[in-house]
């Protein structure tokens, strides 16, 4: 039972430390490597109409090449820069937010998200929702999902090792496997649902009424600021229901108001 927990152990350290190494580069280069060889150029040009103070053509450079060249963490993290400085706040929340899922470790893409929340005032989590994201923010989904697939085809090797070499080290591998597995394979459902089947929105332009039904009949409830993030509960028509996780409330607001992360 020792040799398990121990071999457990320094399982669950070298997962760890596998997690935490920084892979914003590899993302970067992948992002830029499309069937459009003008990719590289484009984003050059971007830059230079960054850093020549043109943030809004900046913006609309680096939205051209999201829609015809894919994306990456660089090209949100930048488009997040361009939306800030030209002050449209729920635009940049939302390509920091972007970033953050592709590359949760990188400490500009956290600042910079950490910094605009503060400048929109989104209230603070609850403390078991703040050890949840902590906990998310050191993989990405795409991360923990190879790293559950290295796990399961390990578990693999080692049961079919088992059988035709039947030796007690295998055993003690092939269990400390299962018990990651399950553990990973958990967090990954977490992950999944938080990511994925919990759809999400900021409000790109505000403030925006939110009502107590979908349409302008009815009356407003409370309204949302710029960059707010809210939970899409369901849709009718052009309105969306949303949630606010923070403050327990509900209400319909058109979608014109929201884009999805």
């Amino acid at each position: 039972m020792r040799k398990i927990l121990l071999v457990t152990a320094l399982l669950s350290f070298a997962a760890a430390l596998w997690a935490a190494v920084p892979r914003a580069a590899a993302l970067q280069v992948t992002a830029m490597q499309t069937s459009d060889s003008g990719a590289f150029p484009a984003f050059n040009q971007a830059n230079e109409l960054y850093s020549k103070g043109e943030y809004e053509k900046s913006a609309a450079a680096y939205e051209s090449i999201a829609s015809k060249n894919g994306v990456g963490t660089p090209l949100y993290f930048n488009l997040g820069n361009a939306y800030y400085k030209t002050q449209r706040y729920g635009k940049s929340v939302l390509n920091y937010e972007r970033a953050a899922r592709l590359s949760p470790r990188d400490p500009d893409v956290r600042f910079n998200l950490n910094f605009l929340r503060n400048v929109v005032k989104e209230p603070p989590e609850p403390f078991p929702e703040i050890m949840v994201t902590w906990l998310n923010s050191l993989i990405s989904l795409n991360e923990l999902t190879i790293l559950c697939s290295a796990l399961f085809f390990a578990l693999m090797f080692g049961l079919m090792a088992a059988l035709a070499l039947k030796r007690s080290g295998i055993i003690v591998f092939n269990a400390a496997c299962g018990l990651l597995l399950i553990l990973f394979s958990g967090w990954l459902l977490v992950k999944l649902n938080m990511e994925v089947f919990t759809r999400e929105a900021i409000v790109v332009s505000g403030p925006a009424d939110v009502r107590n039904g979908p349409g302008t009949e009815n009356s407003v409830g409370f309204n949302l600021p710029e960059g707010r993030k809210v939970t899409v509960l369901g849709a009718k028509d052009d309105w969306a229901a949303i949630g606010l996780k923070s403050e327990g409330l509900k209400g319909w607001i058109e979608k014109k108001y929201l884009e999805e992360i």
